[in-house]
């Protein structure tokens, strides 16, 4: 049996870090590879099929050398860490249709996306419309199988604090 490999955007979040325990106690995974912005936390001690890299979503496409058959992405931001509208879309929409992109036309035919619970390119709110935006661009790049999946409120501890219910667990 050939290994897959796997991309994961977003490895430094919530969700991102539960969806890199999973794809390393995969045993279908030869490698996987992680763009954050910041370095990973446990990079240093991880198992050895972890390729773990810093990039600068800026410049992904002048920095892009990878080739997977998986991509999750987790990537996101929120409004608070964003700091505006503008750079909660670039972060949720153009660095995510930009590295679905990439991965793509590298080889990558399966994509899982995390989106948001009421995402609609129509929304008249911001976040959802993003979301649904994000959902549609990333359907249009010809992967042979796209998954979204659409939480609502996501409940866990973070490393940083947010706005609205507060979670312990």
């Amino acid at each position: 049996m050939e290994l897959r490999t796997a991309l994961l955007l977003g490895a430094t979040g919530l969700v991102g870090g539960h969806c890199l325990d999973r794809l390393l106690a995969d045993d279908r995974y030869g490698r996987v590879t992680t763009l954050t912005r910041r370095p990973l936390p446990r990079a240093e001690n991880a198992d050895s099929r972890l390729d773990a890299r810093v990039v600068d979503f800026e410049l992904l496409a002048d920095q892009w050398d990878v080739a997977v058959n998986d991509v999750y992405c987790c990537l996101g931001a929120n409004m608070t860490a964003a700091e505006s509208r503008t750079s909660f879309r670039r972060v949720d929409h153009d660095y995510t249709v930009e590295a679905a992109r990439l991965a793509h036309e590298s080889g990558a035919r399966r994509l899982a996306l995390v989106s948001a619970v009421g995402a609609n390119p129509g929304s008249r709110i911001s976040l959802t419309r993003v979301k649904g935006e994000t959902e549609r661009d990333v359907e249009a790049l010809g992967y042979e199988c796209v998954e979204i999946f659409r939480p609502a409120m996501l409940v866990g501890v973070r490393p940083q604090r947010r706005r609205g219910p507060r979670t312990t667990t």
